[in-house]
């Protein structure tokens, strides 16, 4: 669900599909290479435990929305930036962009969460949000920023 006034835009995400497909099939390609690869069978151990791990987090985290740094909701807006909202938190979180890549089927984003020293990753997959917002989300994270007026 999606609503906007005023030059904003609130989004709610939902769980995709897609995107828990893909991450299955990249994790499942890395677990192929690893055991082709001649490696000591504590290390590709080890290696599995990691992928395992991964696939998890990611699946729980991006693809079904779970958990407590999971994204439930963005607001975009021209004077507040983005702001979101995380696992069942009513509250809405500043963060900074520090890079993005938008396709029209995928937008990353690496973004800074307040003053926490390390980036986080933003995932959102077309199918998680309705194609009108993910039309509008993708066109404000093409536009160039605005600089403030002087």
């Amino acid at each position: 669900m999606s609503s906007s006034s005023n030059n904003s835009l609130i989004v709610k995400l939902k769980a995709s599909p897609s995107l828990a497909i893909v991450l299955i099939a990249a994790h499942l390609g890395a677990g192929v290479l690893l055991f082709v690869m001649p490696l000591p069978a504590t290390v590709q151990a080890l290696v599995v435990i990691a992928l395992l791990a991964s696939l998890c987090q990611t699946l729980v985290q991006h693809a079904w929305r779970y958990g407590p740094w999971a994204v439930r909701a963005l607001r975009l807006h021209d004077d507040e930036g983005l702001l979101l909202q995380f696992g069942d938190e009513d509250t809405w979180r500043s963060v900074a962009i520090r890079s993005r890549f938008v396709h029209r089927r995928l937008l990353l984003l690496s973004l800074r969460i307040g003053r926490r020293g390390w980036p986080t990753a933003l995932v959102i997959a077309f199918d998680a949000i309705e194609p009108d917002a993910f039309r509008r989300l993708r066109a404000a994270l093409l536009a160039p920023p605005r600089s403030p007026a002087a």
